[in-house]
């Protein structure tokens, strides 16, 4: 008897469906055209798009879809032979340019027992040990698999932990249920789901359970890494240097602005950021380079300028971070200038655009053949095309107007050129004795603003764990000393700058940066000064 009324229901229902059904079935094509055609816009030309619907999730994950089904089948019907993928890689694999004498010390430095020490959670032994094998033999120390490992699992752990003290980072990693209840998670948890893309979990352990027990419930089979503290005085230690990327200084907001201002008053390390031309090639902007380093000419940690006279005596540690194209502007100093080599002690690649970007390769293809006129004529254009919110009134573009070569800016992103100069550079990087600690990034497409989602589209056409700019292969660099530290769940402009202004996001909502960039930098600096480099 309880299914009568359902029954009844159903059966006033019938005729309004019966009618209802052919109009749909007419409709239908329609709708599924509309769908299509709002689709490609999203895909291609976001700004074409009613202003309602610039960053709806739908139309994004739709468009999402459809270009990974490109990627999909684009793999599947140009799939090499396991042996021409070989052979096709960025950086053929060669021989390991590690002195042969180094490899008889393996046991003598205990980089073997690394491994078993972490297990045994003997951590104050395992960094002991660490610096000790990094002071006697550092290329050595770097290219072993067990300090790759544990570098990386370090500074993620070192990130969650500083992050836990940033209030607009666990705001943002927490959700409310039901609008009532406070998120019941664990606050490491929170920022390791929110903010990092970790590995599967080791012995069902997940990396964020290695916190100290006071921000996550503790299982006695479970030994947390140690505690992160704060920065001691780096007053007397290395050198920090910063190199930004293309457009540095053009858009609303700057990289680190003031978290870099705000690490370097806890510790008193100096900070310089290096001034590279924003729109200038890597060779070009070499220059600015070797004049942070050899006079200390560029900006502070809190963009004040430095031009010291008389400049003072060259560091003789450097510690350095390149974010975008300064990781390109950065390889391409070291390869021509090996006498600072020895002096950089470790390198950050920040999301560096190493294997260029298809980004770049569309509009190089627009401007290569222009001729200077051309490109002054129409500037606002190019830019436009790098980014819609440039402002070439701010930034030093028109201060030095006269070393400006934005044709040679992007040609030197370009995929091909970038193929071409590490294929070109492979023997000098295989070489290369400077531990470079690759920090990627990753994002969805709903997590950029709707004038960057067709560039993220383009890039999910080949790898689907880009960051809206660069994808990961493009931002690894393979050499011995080379490590992966993590991937960040943050787009290509979350983890360097902070949010835009509202009167500046041109109507986008995803203009507001909440990764925690202070953190991230505390934890590079901490890493380094554990493993004695600062």
């Amino acid at each position: 008897m309880a299914g009568l009324p359902t029954l009844a229901l159903l059966l006033l229902l019938a005729p309004l469906i019966l009618f209802a059904l052919p109009m749909i079935l007419l409709a239908s094509p329609l709708l599924v055209t509309a769908w299509l055609t709002l689709v490609v816009l999203q895909s291609v030309a976001p700004g074409r798009l009613p202003f309602g619907l610039k960053e709806t999730s739908f139309l994004m994950h739709s468009a999402a879809v459809l270009t990974s089904t490109i990627r999909i089948i684009r793999g599947a019907t140009s799939r090499k032979p396991p042996t021409a993928q070989a052979a096709s890689s960025t950086l053929p694999p060669r021989k390991s340019a590690l002195p042969k004498q180094a490899a008889h010390t393996n046991t003598h430095l205990g980089l073997d027992d690394l491994e078993h020490l972490e297990a045994q959670g003997r951590y104050a032994e395992l960094q002991s040990a660490l610096r000790k094998a990094i002071r006697e033999d550092p290329a050595l120390a770097f290219s072993h698999p067990s300090v790759k490992h544990w570098i990386g699992k370090r500074w993620r752990n070192l990130l969650l932990q500083y992050a836990a003290e940033d209030p607009v980072a666990v705001a943002a990693a927490s959700r409310r249920r039901y609008l009532l209840f406070d998120d019941s998670r664990p606050v490491a948890q929170r920022l390791a789901e929110k903010f990092l893309k970790l590995p599967m979990p080791v012995k069902g352990v997940h990396e964020w359970q290695l916190v100290d027990p006071a921000d996550s419930p503790s299982d006695g089979d479970i030994k947390p890494l140690p505690k992160a503290t704060p920065l001691p005085d780096l007053s007397n230690s290395a050198m920090l240097l910063f190199i930004p990327g293309i457009i540095t200084g053009m858009l609303p907001v700057r990289e680190f602005q003031p978290e870099m201002a705000e690490v370097q008053a806890a510790c008193g390390m100096d900070i310089l950021r290096a001034a590279v031309h924003p729109l200038r090639g890597s060779e070009g902007n070499m220059a600015d380079i070797r004049a942070a380093l050899e006079k200390h000419v560029g900006y502070l940690a809190d963009l004040s300028p430095s031009a010291p006279q008389p400049p003072p005596p060259p560091p003789e540690s450097v510690v350095v971070i390149a974010y975008s194209k300064g990781m390109t502007d950065l390889l391409e100093f070291l390869c021509a200038h090996p006498e600072w080599q020895p002096k950089i002690k470790a390198v950050f690649s920040w999301a560096g655009v190493v294997g260029g970007s298809p980004l770049a390769d569309n509009v190089y293809r627009s401007v290569r053949d222009w001729d200077l006129a051309r490109v002054m004529k129409r500037l606002d254009q190019v830019l436009n095309w790098i980014c819609p919110i440039v402002n070439l009134r701010r930034g030093t573009a028109l201060q030095r107007l006269d070393e400006m070569d934005i044709q040679d800016a992007i040609r030197s992103i370009t995929v091909g050129h970038r193929a071409q100069w590490l294929a070109q550079h492979a023997d000098a990087l295989q070489e290369l004795r400077v531990p470079i600690f690759s920090i990627t990034a990753s994002c969805l497409a709903d997590e950029c603003a709707y004038f960057n989602a067709s560039g993220w589209m383009l890039l999910n056409m080949h790898d689907a764990n880009n960051d809206m700019q660069v994808t990961q292969e493009a931002a690894l660099i393979n050499t011995p000393l080379s490590s992966h530290l993590a991937v960040l769940h943050a787009n290509h402009w979350d983890i360097s700058f902070g949010n835009f202004p509202a009167s500046m996001t041109l109507g986008s909502r995803k203009l507001v940066h909440p990764f925690p960039k202070a953190a991230a930098l505390t934890a590079m600096i901490s890493l380094v000064h554990e493993l004695g480099l600062a």
